[in-house]
């Protein structure tokens, strides 16, 4: 059978254990590994300044409902939305306008853990 447990919050990254109780009484454990989110890369991780729906590669850890943000070069925050159709560490992120040059900032947070990642944006 499978089983499908939502977590509203698993606590700090780390070895946890799962345990699951039928309505006998009966007892079933596993460890899981939880995972903060992680960029670890942003391609291409330069991009023309004024750019409309331009597409970034991000690699690293994510997860589905994550919030996505750009802030542009003047701090011009957009929102990109949630993390949606993570496939492994890949996920891809359209930037409806990258702004003027200088150096951007992309942002993930689950609502406890932010990490983000600078894009240079040039001429």
């Amino acid at each position: 059978a499978t089983v499908t447990v939502d977590v509203t919050d698993v606590g700090p990254a780390g070895l946890v254990t799962l345990v699951l109780v039928s309505k006998l009484g009966l007892r079933a454990s596993t460890s899981v590994e939880v995972v903060n989110p992680k960029i670890n890369s942003i391609a291409p991780d330069t991009v023309t300044a004024s750019a409309t729906g331009v597409a970034l590669t991000v690699s690293g850890y994510f997860a589905d409902g994550m919030t996505m943000k750009w802030k542009n070069a003047v701090n011009a925050e957009t929102d990109l939305g949630p993390v949606t159709n993570v496939d492994g560490t890949n996920i891809r992120v359209t930037v409806p306008d990258v702004g003027p040059p200088g150096s951007a900032t992309l942002t993930f947070t689950n609502g406890r853990v932010t990490v983000s990642e600078r894009v240079t944006v040039v001429r």
